[in-house]
C-alpha cells in the first residue's frame, strides 16, 4: 500500500519559495540551487507537484492514497495550507488523483488529540473534494492509544494508517497485518481498521532519525518487504510529495521507484481503500 502525506502543495508558492531561496543563499551557501529554483519558478516546473507522484503511479499501474491537511500547522510541526484559498487547485488535483485510480484521505491536524477539531476538519475536506473521507493518518504520526481509535470511530474514519514511530521503521504494533482494534472500555471491536505503517521516507533519511544513505535506505526497505511477503502481510510505505529535489532529496529520488519495482518483481499486489473495505468490512 503506497501512501503520500501532502504537507505542502508546492515548493514554488510565493512564501515557501522565498523562504527556500533564503535558506539556499544565507544558510546553505548554495547559489547554484537558488538559481535552479528560480529557473524552475520561471518554467513552472514544480518538483513538489503532486503530479510527479501520480506520474509514477501511472507508470507502474499502482494505486495510492493521498492524505491532505486541512489547515496551517503550528511552527513546531510545520506544513499546511488554506483549503479555501487553494480550492481551485485542489479541485484540479482531485481530478488527477481520481483519473490515476488513487484515493484521497485526511492528514489529521497535529492538534487533533488536544482540540475537538477532527469532525470539522473532515467536513472541510469533504466540502472541498466532494467525496466521503474514510481514511486518514496523523501529521507527525501523533497517536494516543487512549484517544485515537475513539476519535477515528466517532467521526467515521474506517481506515487509519498512523501506526509507526517516526524515528524507526518496522512494526510499531508488532505486525504488518491490518487489524481491528479492541475497545476494552466497551468490550467490543472498534469500527476501524488499523493498517500499520512500515516505512516512512523521512525516517530513513533524516539526521535526527536513522540518517541512512539512499543505498542503505533501499536495502532496509527491501529487507522489510521480503519479511512482510514471508508472512503474507501488507507493506505500507509513506513517500511525501516533498521528498524530491530539495533538502538533499535529489539523491533519494529513485528510491520510491526502486521499491515499487521490487514489489512488482516479487509479485506484490498493490491495494487501495476499496480493496481493504471489501476484504475487512463488507466480507467481514
Amino acid at each position: 500500500m503506497i501512501t503520500h502525506d501532502i504537507d505542502y502543495l508546492s515548493l514554488l508558492d510565493n512564501k515557501r519559495f522565498i523562504s527556500s531561496l533564503g535558506g539556499d543563499i544565507l544558510l546553505r551557501k548554495n547559489l547554484k540551487m537558488a538559481l535552479d529554483k528560480v529557473r524552475k519558478k520561471i518554467n513552472k516546473d514544480d518538483p513538489h507537484s503532486i503530479s510527479r507522484l501520480l506520474n509514477i503511479h501511472k507508470k507502474y499501474n499502482t494505486k495510492g492514497i493521498f492524505f491532505f491537511l486541512t489547515d496551517f500547522q503550528p511552527s513546531n510541526t510545520k506544513g499546511g495550507y488554506n483549503l479555501y484559498t487553494e480550492k481551485n487547485r485542489l479541485k484540479e488535483i482531485k481530478e488527477e488523483i481520481v483519473h490515476a485510480n488513487c484515493n484521497i484521505g485526511i492528514h489529521y491536524d497535529s492538534r487533533y488529540l488536544e482540540t475537538d477539531r477532527l469532525k470539522s476538519d473532515i467536513e472541510k475536506l469533504e466540502d472541498i473534494f466532494k467525496i466521503k473521507i474514510i481514511s486518514g493518518r496523523a501529521h507527525y504520526l501523533k497517536f494516543d492509544i487512549t484517544k485515537s481509535f475513539d476519535l477515528y470511530e466517532k467521526y467515521g474514519i474506517l481506515i487509519d494508517t498512523t501506526g509507526l514511530y517516526a524515528d524507526a521503521i518496522g512494526f510499531r504494533f508488532g505486525t504488518s497485518y491490518p487489524f481491528i482494534p479492541y475497545n476494552f472500555k466497551e468490550k467490543r471491536m472498534y469500527n476501524v481498521l488499523e493498517v500499520p505503517l512500515i516505512v516512512m521516507d523521512t525516517t530513513l533519511k533524516s539526521n535526527i532519525y536513522m540518517n541512512l544513505s539512499p543505498e542503505e535506505g533501499l536495502s532496509k526497505i527491501i529487507n522489510l518487504m521480503h519479511k512482510v511477503k514471508k508472512y503474507n502481510g501488507i507493506f505500507t510505505l509513506l513517500w511525501h510529495n516533498t521528498s524530491f529535489y530539495s533538502g538533499g532529496w535529489a539523491e533519494w529520488e529513485h528510491i520510491l521507484e526502486k521499491a515499487i519495482e521490487n514489489g512488482i518483481q516479487n509479485d506484490f499486489y498493490f491495494i487501495d481503500e476499496d480493496i481493504l473495505l471489501n476484504h475487512y468490512f463488507k466480507n467481514k
